[in-house]
């Protein structure tokens, strides 16, 4: 019979590692808002065992933060540039191609993207990750390497290596802001900020069905 920690890493192989080999493998890119969600109702209810540990954390005093805010929107401006300078060297024919080809569709995406992608992704990497595994990754920056690396590893999916390894640098980017505030808040909206300039400069096709650039 399985003990109750390794019962607990089992998991945390399952979730992170197994679950997302399955979908680049053999699963359909249409499912991932499905198995995502589904992820999350799970989470939900293994933290909801105690009312306490059920609330997600919210925490939107993080938002008014200055020690918080600061150095997250110097971080984005300068990953903006470096981004948007890639696009103009490597796919000057994307640049801001969505929203002023399909306007319609990228104001969907901007207000659908936070609310049906962000949140649930945030809940799983950040959320229940930080609390459910806080037994196998002890020491802090061990957490949030793990957090990283495995919301990277979920994007494979995608069959391109663009957007893992964006992903995994994101992950970086929002693990550490969730250890520091351990606000669900903050760190949506800092997701949400880098996805939603993402698919507006023009890379958005990296993380979408489809993608070119496969393996």
């Amino acid at each position: 019979m399985l003990t109750h920690r390794r019962f607990i890493i089992f998991e945390c192989l399952t979730l992170t590692l197994i679950i997302p080999l399955a979908m680049t493998l053999w699963g359909q890119p249409r499912i991932m808002f499905g198995v995502l969600w589904l992820v999350s109702v799970y989470g939900w209810w293994v933290l909801g065992k105690t009312s306490e540990k059920r609330r997600m954390g919210w925490d939107f005093s993080a938002l008014n933060a200055r020690s918080l805010i600061r150095p997250l929107l110097v971080r984005f401006a300068l990953c903006a540039a470096l981004l948007s300078a890639v696009v103009m060297a490597l796919y000057p024919e994307r640049l801001l191609s969505f929203p002023s080809q399909r306007p319609l569709i990228w104001s969907l995406v901007m207000v659908g993207y936070p609310l049906l992608s962000v949140i649930p992704q945030e809940f799983i990497f950040r959320r229940f990750f930080f609390e459910r595994y806080a037994s196998i990754f002890s020491r802090p920056e061990t957490m949030i390497w793990a957090s990283a690396l495995t919301f990277g590893l979920a994007h494979m999916f995608l069959h391109n290596w663009v957007a893992p390894a964006l992903s995994t640098i994101g992950g970086l980017f929002f693990a550490r802001t969730y250890a520091r505030s351990r606000s669900m808040a903050l760190v949506c909206a800092e997701h949400a900020l880098y996805g939603c300039f993402i698919f507006t400069i023009g890379l958005g096709f990296f993380f979408y069905s489809g993608a070119p650039h496969k393996w």
